[in-house]
């Protein structure tokens, strides 16, 4: 969730750069359907990659130990209700949106000596990369399970 909550906030123009760059690639529908709803048109894999871009896939995919093609399908059910979530009654913020402020900081350690500080940000950082990647994993395969995304 953080990896796609900084590629929205952290885009060229914000939030609204974001969804400019699906609107350009022809999804002007598909994003009018998210404003302000959690229930929006989800996109396919092909869909998020034509838009974003393999190199920025591959990024994630290889920061999360998973395939592109998994990035891009999850991306494409999640950006939806993401979009919904941080554009109430439809206005999109100028900014980083306040209520997913935590996503963006990490848990402040308690000071320690430098040497066991850095041992435990360095664990830490791992684990949150393997818990992101269970989560995307986890997710998919529920999805796909339940008949959110695959096959139609």
């Amino acid at each position: 969730m953080r990896e796609v909550l900084h590629l929205v906030t952290g885009s060229p123009g914000g939030v609204r750069g974001f969804i400019d760059k699906f609107r350009s690639a022809g999804l002007g529908s598909e994003v009018t359907s998210w404003l302000g709803r959690t229930d929006g048109v989800a996109l396919t894999g092909p869909q998020v990659e034509r838009t974003l871009g393999g190199t920025v896939l591959d990024g994630m995919a290889s920061r999360l130990g998973l395939e592109s093609g998994v990035i891009a399908t999850a991306i494409g059910y999640v950006l939806p209700k993401l979009i919904g979530q941080i554009t109430p009654g439809g206005i999109i913020p100028s900014g980083r949106p306040v209520a997913f402020s935590n996503y963006f900081q990490d848990t402040p350690i308690q000071t320690m000596p430098i040497q066991t500080t850095t041992r435990r940000v360095r664990s830490r950082e791992r684990l949150n990369k393997r818990a992101e990647a269970w989560i995307w994993t986890w997710g998919f395969a529920h999805w796909r399970r339940n008949g959110v995304i695959g096959p139609r």
